[in-house]
Parts: structure tokens; sequence; C-alpha cells
């Protein structure tokens, strides 16, 4: 389990790096695939979710399911919100 200062520290990185680079990213071939491989997969790493089924299990068990038409974004990204919530400064 992923304790709350790595998880916080890795998210700050991320920020860090987006904001250093905003403005390739901001470009129009920087493209939504992209976007989740070089920060919303790792965002969610960084909170300890199994991202790449690492763990190899079957499909209805594994902790994230890609472009899953059932379920809404909201749904899926929300699970952790609380652990988000906790790494933002007061």
């Amino acid at each position: 389990m992923i304790n709350k200062e790595t998880a916080c520290k890795k998210i700050e990185e991320l920020v860090q790096r987006f904001e250093e680079q905003i403005a390739s990213y901001k470009k129009t071939d920087y493209n939504e695939t992209q976007t989740r491989r070089d920060f919303i997969d790792p965002f969610f790493k960084a909170l300890g979710w199994d991202v790449d089924n690492s763990q190899g299990n079957a499909g209805a068990y594994r902790e994230v399911i890609h472009e899953d038409r059932d379920a809404s974004i909201f749904d899926q990204y929300a699970r952790n919100l609380k652990q988000i919530l906790n790494c933002l400064p007061a």
C-alpha cells in the first residue's frame, strides 16, 4: 500500500512536469492517449491503483478497466477522491 507522502510527492512531480512543459501539451498533436499515458495513468498509479493490471486479474476483477463503456469517467476516477483531496494544501 502506498503512503500519503509518497503519493503526494509523485503527484507534485506530475504537476511540476506539466507546468514546465505546458506549451507542448497545448499543441493540437498532443492527444488523449498521450495525456492518459503521461499524466492520468501515473496519477492513479501514485494513488496505488493497479492501472496496468500487474496482478494479472481477470477482466471483471481488475482495479482499472480502460475505456469501460458501462461506467462513466466520473465513476472510474472518483473512487479515490478522498485520497486525492488529502494531497492538496489546506
